[in-house]
């Protein structure tokens, strides 16, 4: 399953080929260990230190902090990011944020605790989720590129297309006047703050996207 997000919240999916052991030899893909017996001393520092075609292979656990990821793929060279021997959980205010950045993958990884978003990717792109755990849902989410597989997840108050963004070709996904996502999205668990870390809602309810509309 690949989903493609542009705007608001996503959650977690799968590895793929044998990359080389990290410090092998050679050029290559290297495996990135994080964990008791692993080389890195975080998630985050492990996933700053990843390259296209890179896996970080995180051993079952708790990890504080959340992850912010700083640098995506390329086309058939993903960073994939995969738990070992059961699930890891980044834990932390912040969650997972991708933000731009595309061609990752996840798979037994997933994110508690986080205090707004649970996944917040913005503009990206080839984004693999799988075996998230718990019960997941896909909600007041903008999927700019059209209808997405949302696969196991149940998603509802999501939008396909463009919503009328004020101007997505430089980069603001802000909605514009008369957008159809303004005030249509759902409150269930909705983060009260947008990502400009203005107070939601603003109008008569909780808008689809990233952000809130606060002007008229």
């Amino acid at each position: 399953m690949s989903i493609r997000v542009l705007a608001g919240v996503a959650l977690l999916v799968a590895a793929a080929a044998g990359p080389t052991a990290e410090g092998a030899a050679g050029p290559g893909p290297r495996t990135r260990r994080v964990g008791p017996h692993g080389t890195y001393p975080s998630v985050q520092a492990a996933a700053d230190a990843a390259r296209p075609g890179d896996t970080v292979a995180i051993e079952a656990g708790s990890y504080p902090g959340g992850l912010t990821v700083h640098r995506g793929g390329a086309p058939g060279h993903p960073i994939r990011f995969r738990g070992e021997g059961g699930i890891a959980v980044l834990t932390g205010a912040g969650g997972l944020v991708v933000g731009g950045h595309s061609w990752l993958e996840f798979t037994d990884v997933t994110v508690s605790g986080s205090t707004g978003f649970g996944v917040y990717a913005e503009g990206a792109h080839d984004l693999v989720f799988d075996r998230f755990t718990g019960t997941n849902t896909l909600r007041n989410n903008v999927f700019g590129d059209g209808p997405v597989d949302v696969g196991p997840f149940a998603a509802d108050h999501d939008f396909t297309d463009d919503p009328g963004f004020a101007d997505p070709a430089h980069g603001d996904y802000h909605l514009a006047a008369g957008s159809a996502a303004v005030d249509a999205g759902s409150p269930e668990r909705a983060p009260v703050f947008d990502l400009d870390g203005a107070a939601r809602p603003a109008g008569a309810g909780f808008d689809i996207g990233a952000y809130e509309r606060r002007w008229p």
